[in-house]
């Protein structure tokens, strides 16, 4: 969580320019720019959110998913007054936003969706999971469904940016939930922070930006050092996802992505010869 003066006293010292201000163009650019890189390598926890995205209306399939302004709900509003960008003019609306969701100051513009969920409409309270499809066989398959509880989802411009559901909802009033990971906001003050819990990742930003001022071979060298340290990190977050769900089965001493009843049902294949023919076994 280093300041942009913070980062910009960083950038100086590694290029040996003594003139670089991250506050005003062409720096803010370099900042920023080299600050969404850093974001969108990994699965930062600072950057993940959980919010509630809108309620369902029955006979309703698309619902509008382009809010991009900031959510603030201060110590303990559970309210918040958001404006949702609808081209050439602004409206403003209010929408329960429930603050255990999300940070006290959230903004609505996703790089990865981790899950939607859609709340089931007994009343129970219950969130269902939905799914993208696998193929627009799919997509079009269900549309001929009755109208129900949603299973897919899909992000579509078509009308407008919206985030579409099948089948369609046949209920109303059911909580649309979104997990993700959204994009940073620009910083151009000089006491900005970053996001940043690890300080390290604000180090890599300051490498980048230096190397876009510094001669070639001090570029290289701040670019691969950046480099080395966004790599170690996004390492060390793919070992805890694999922990969690094992990706490989040691099969008679050898590691396979087959499981022991996979590599069984492929061991009593009939083996072929060159012209793709079966053996016959004895």
């Amino acid at each position: 969580m280093l300041t942009i003066s913070n980062i910009e006293t960083q950038a100086r010292f590694f290029s040996g320019d003594e003139s670089i201000v991250l506050t005003v163009d062409p720096g803010k650019s370099i900042l920023n720019e080299a600050y969404r890189k850093a974001v969108t390598m990994n699965k930062y926890a600072e950057f993940r959110f959980k919010t509630r995205l809108d309620f369902t209306t029955s006979g309703t399939g698309s619902y509008t998913w382009d809010i991009k302004n900031l959510i603030d709900c201060g110590s303990s509003s559970t309210t918040a007054t958001v404006t949702i960008d609808c081209g050439t003019s602004s409206t403003t609306s209010t929408r329960d936003i429930d603050c255990g969701f999300s940070d006290t100051v959230y903004t609505f513009a996703v790089f990865d969706v981790v899950a939607i969920e859609v709340e089931t409409g007994n009343g129970t309270g219950v969130m269902e999971f939905v799914f993208q499809p696998d193929s627009e066989d799919i997509w079009s398959e269900v549309a001929r469904d009755a109208n129900g509880q949603p299973f897919y989802w899909v992000r579509n411009n078509t009308s407008g940016n919206v985030v579409e559901f099948r089948p369609i909802p046949n209920f109303s009033s059911g909580e649309i939930r979104v997990t993700g990971y959204d994009k940073p906001d620009e910083i151009e003050e000089s006491t900005e922070q970053t996001r940043f819990l690890n300080k390290g990742i604000d180090d890599a930003i300051a490498r980048l930006v230096a190397a876009e001022y510094a001669d070639r071979e001090k570029a290289e060298l701040h670019t691969n050092y950046a480099s080395d340290i966004l790599q170690k990190l996004s390492d060390d977050i793919f070992v805890i996802e694999s922990k969690r769900t094992p990706v490989t089965k040691k099969v008679k001493n050898k590691t396979s992505l087959l499981d022991s009843n996979s590599f069984l049902k492929e061991s009593k294949r009939m083996p072929r010869n060159n012209n793709g023919k079966n053996f016959k076994r004895n």
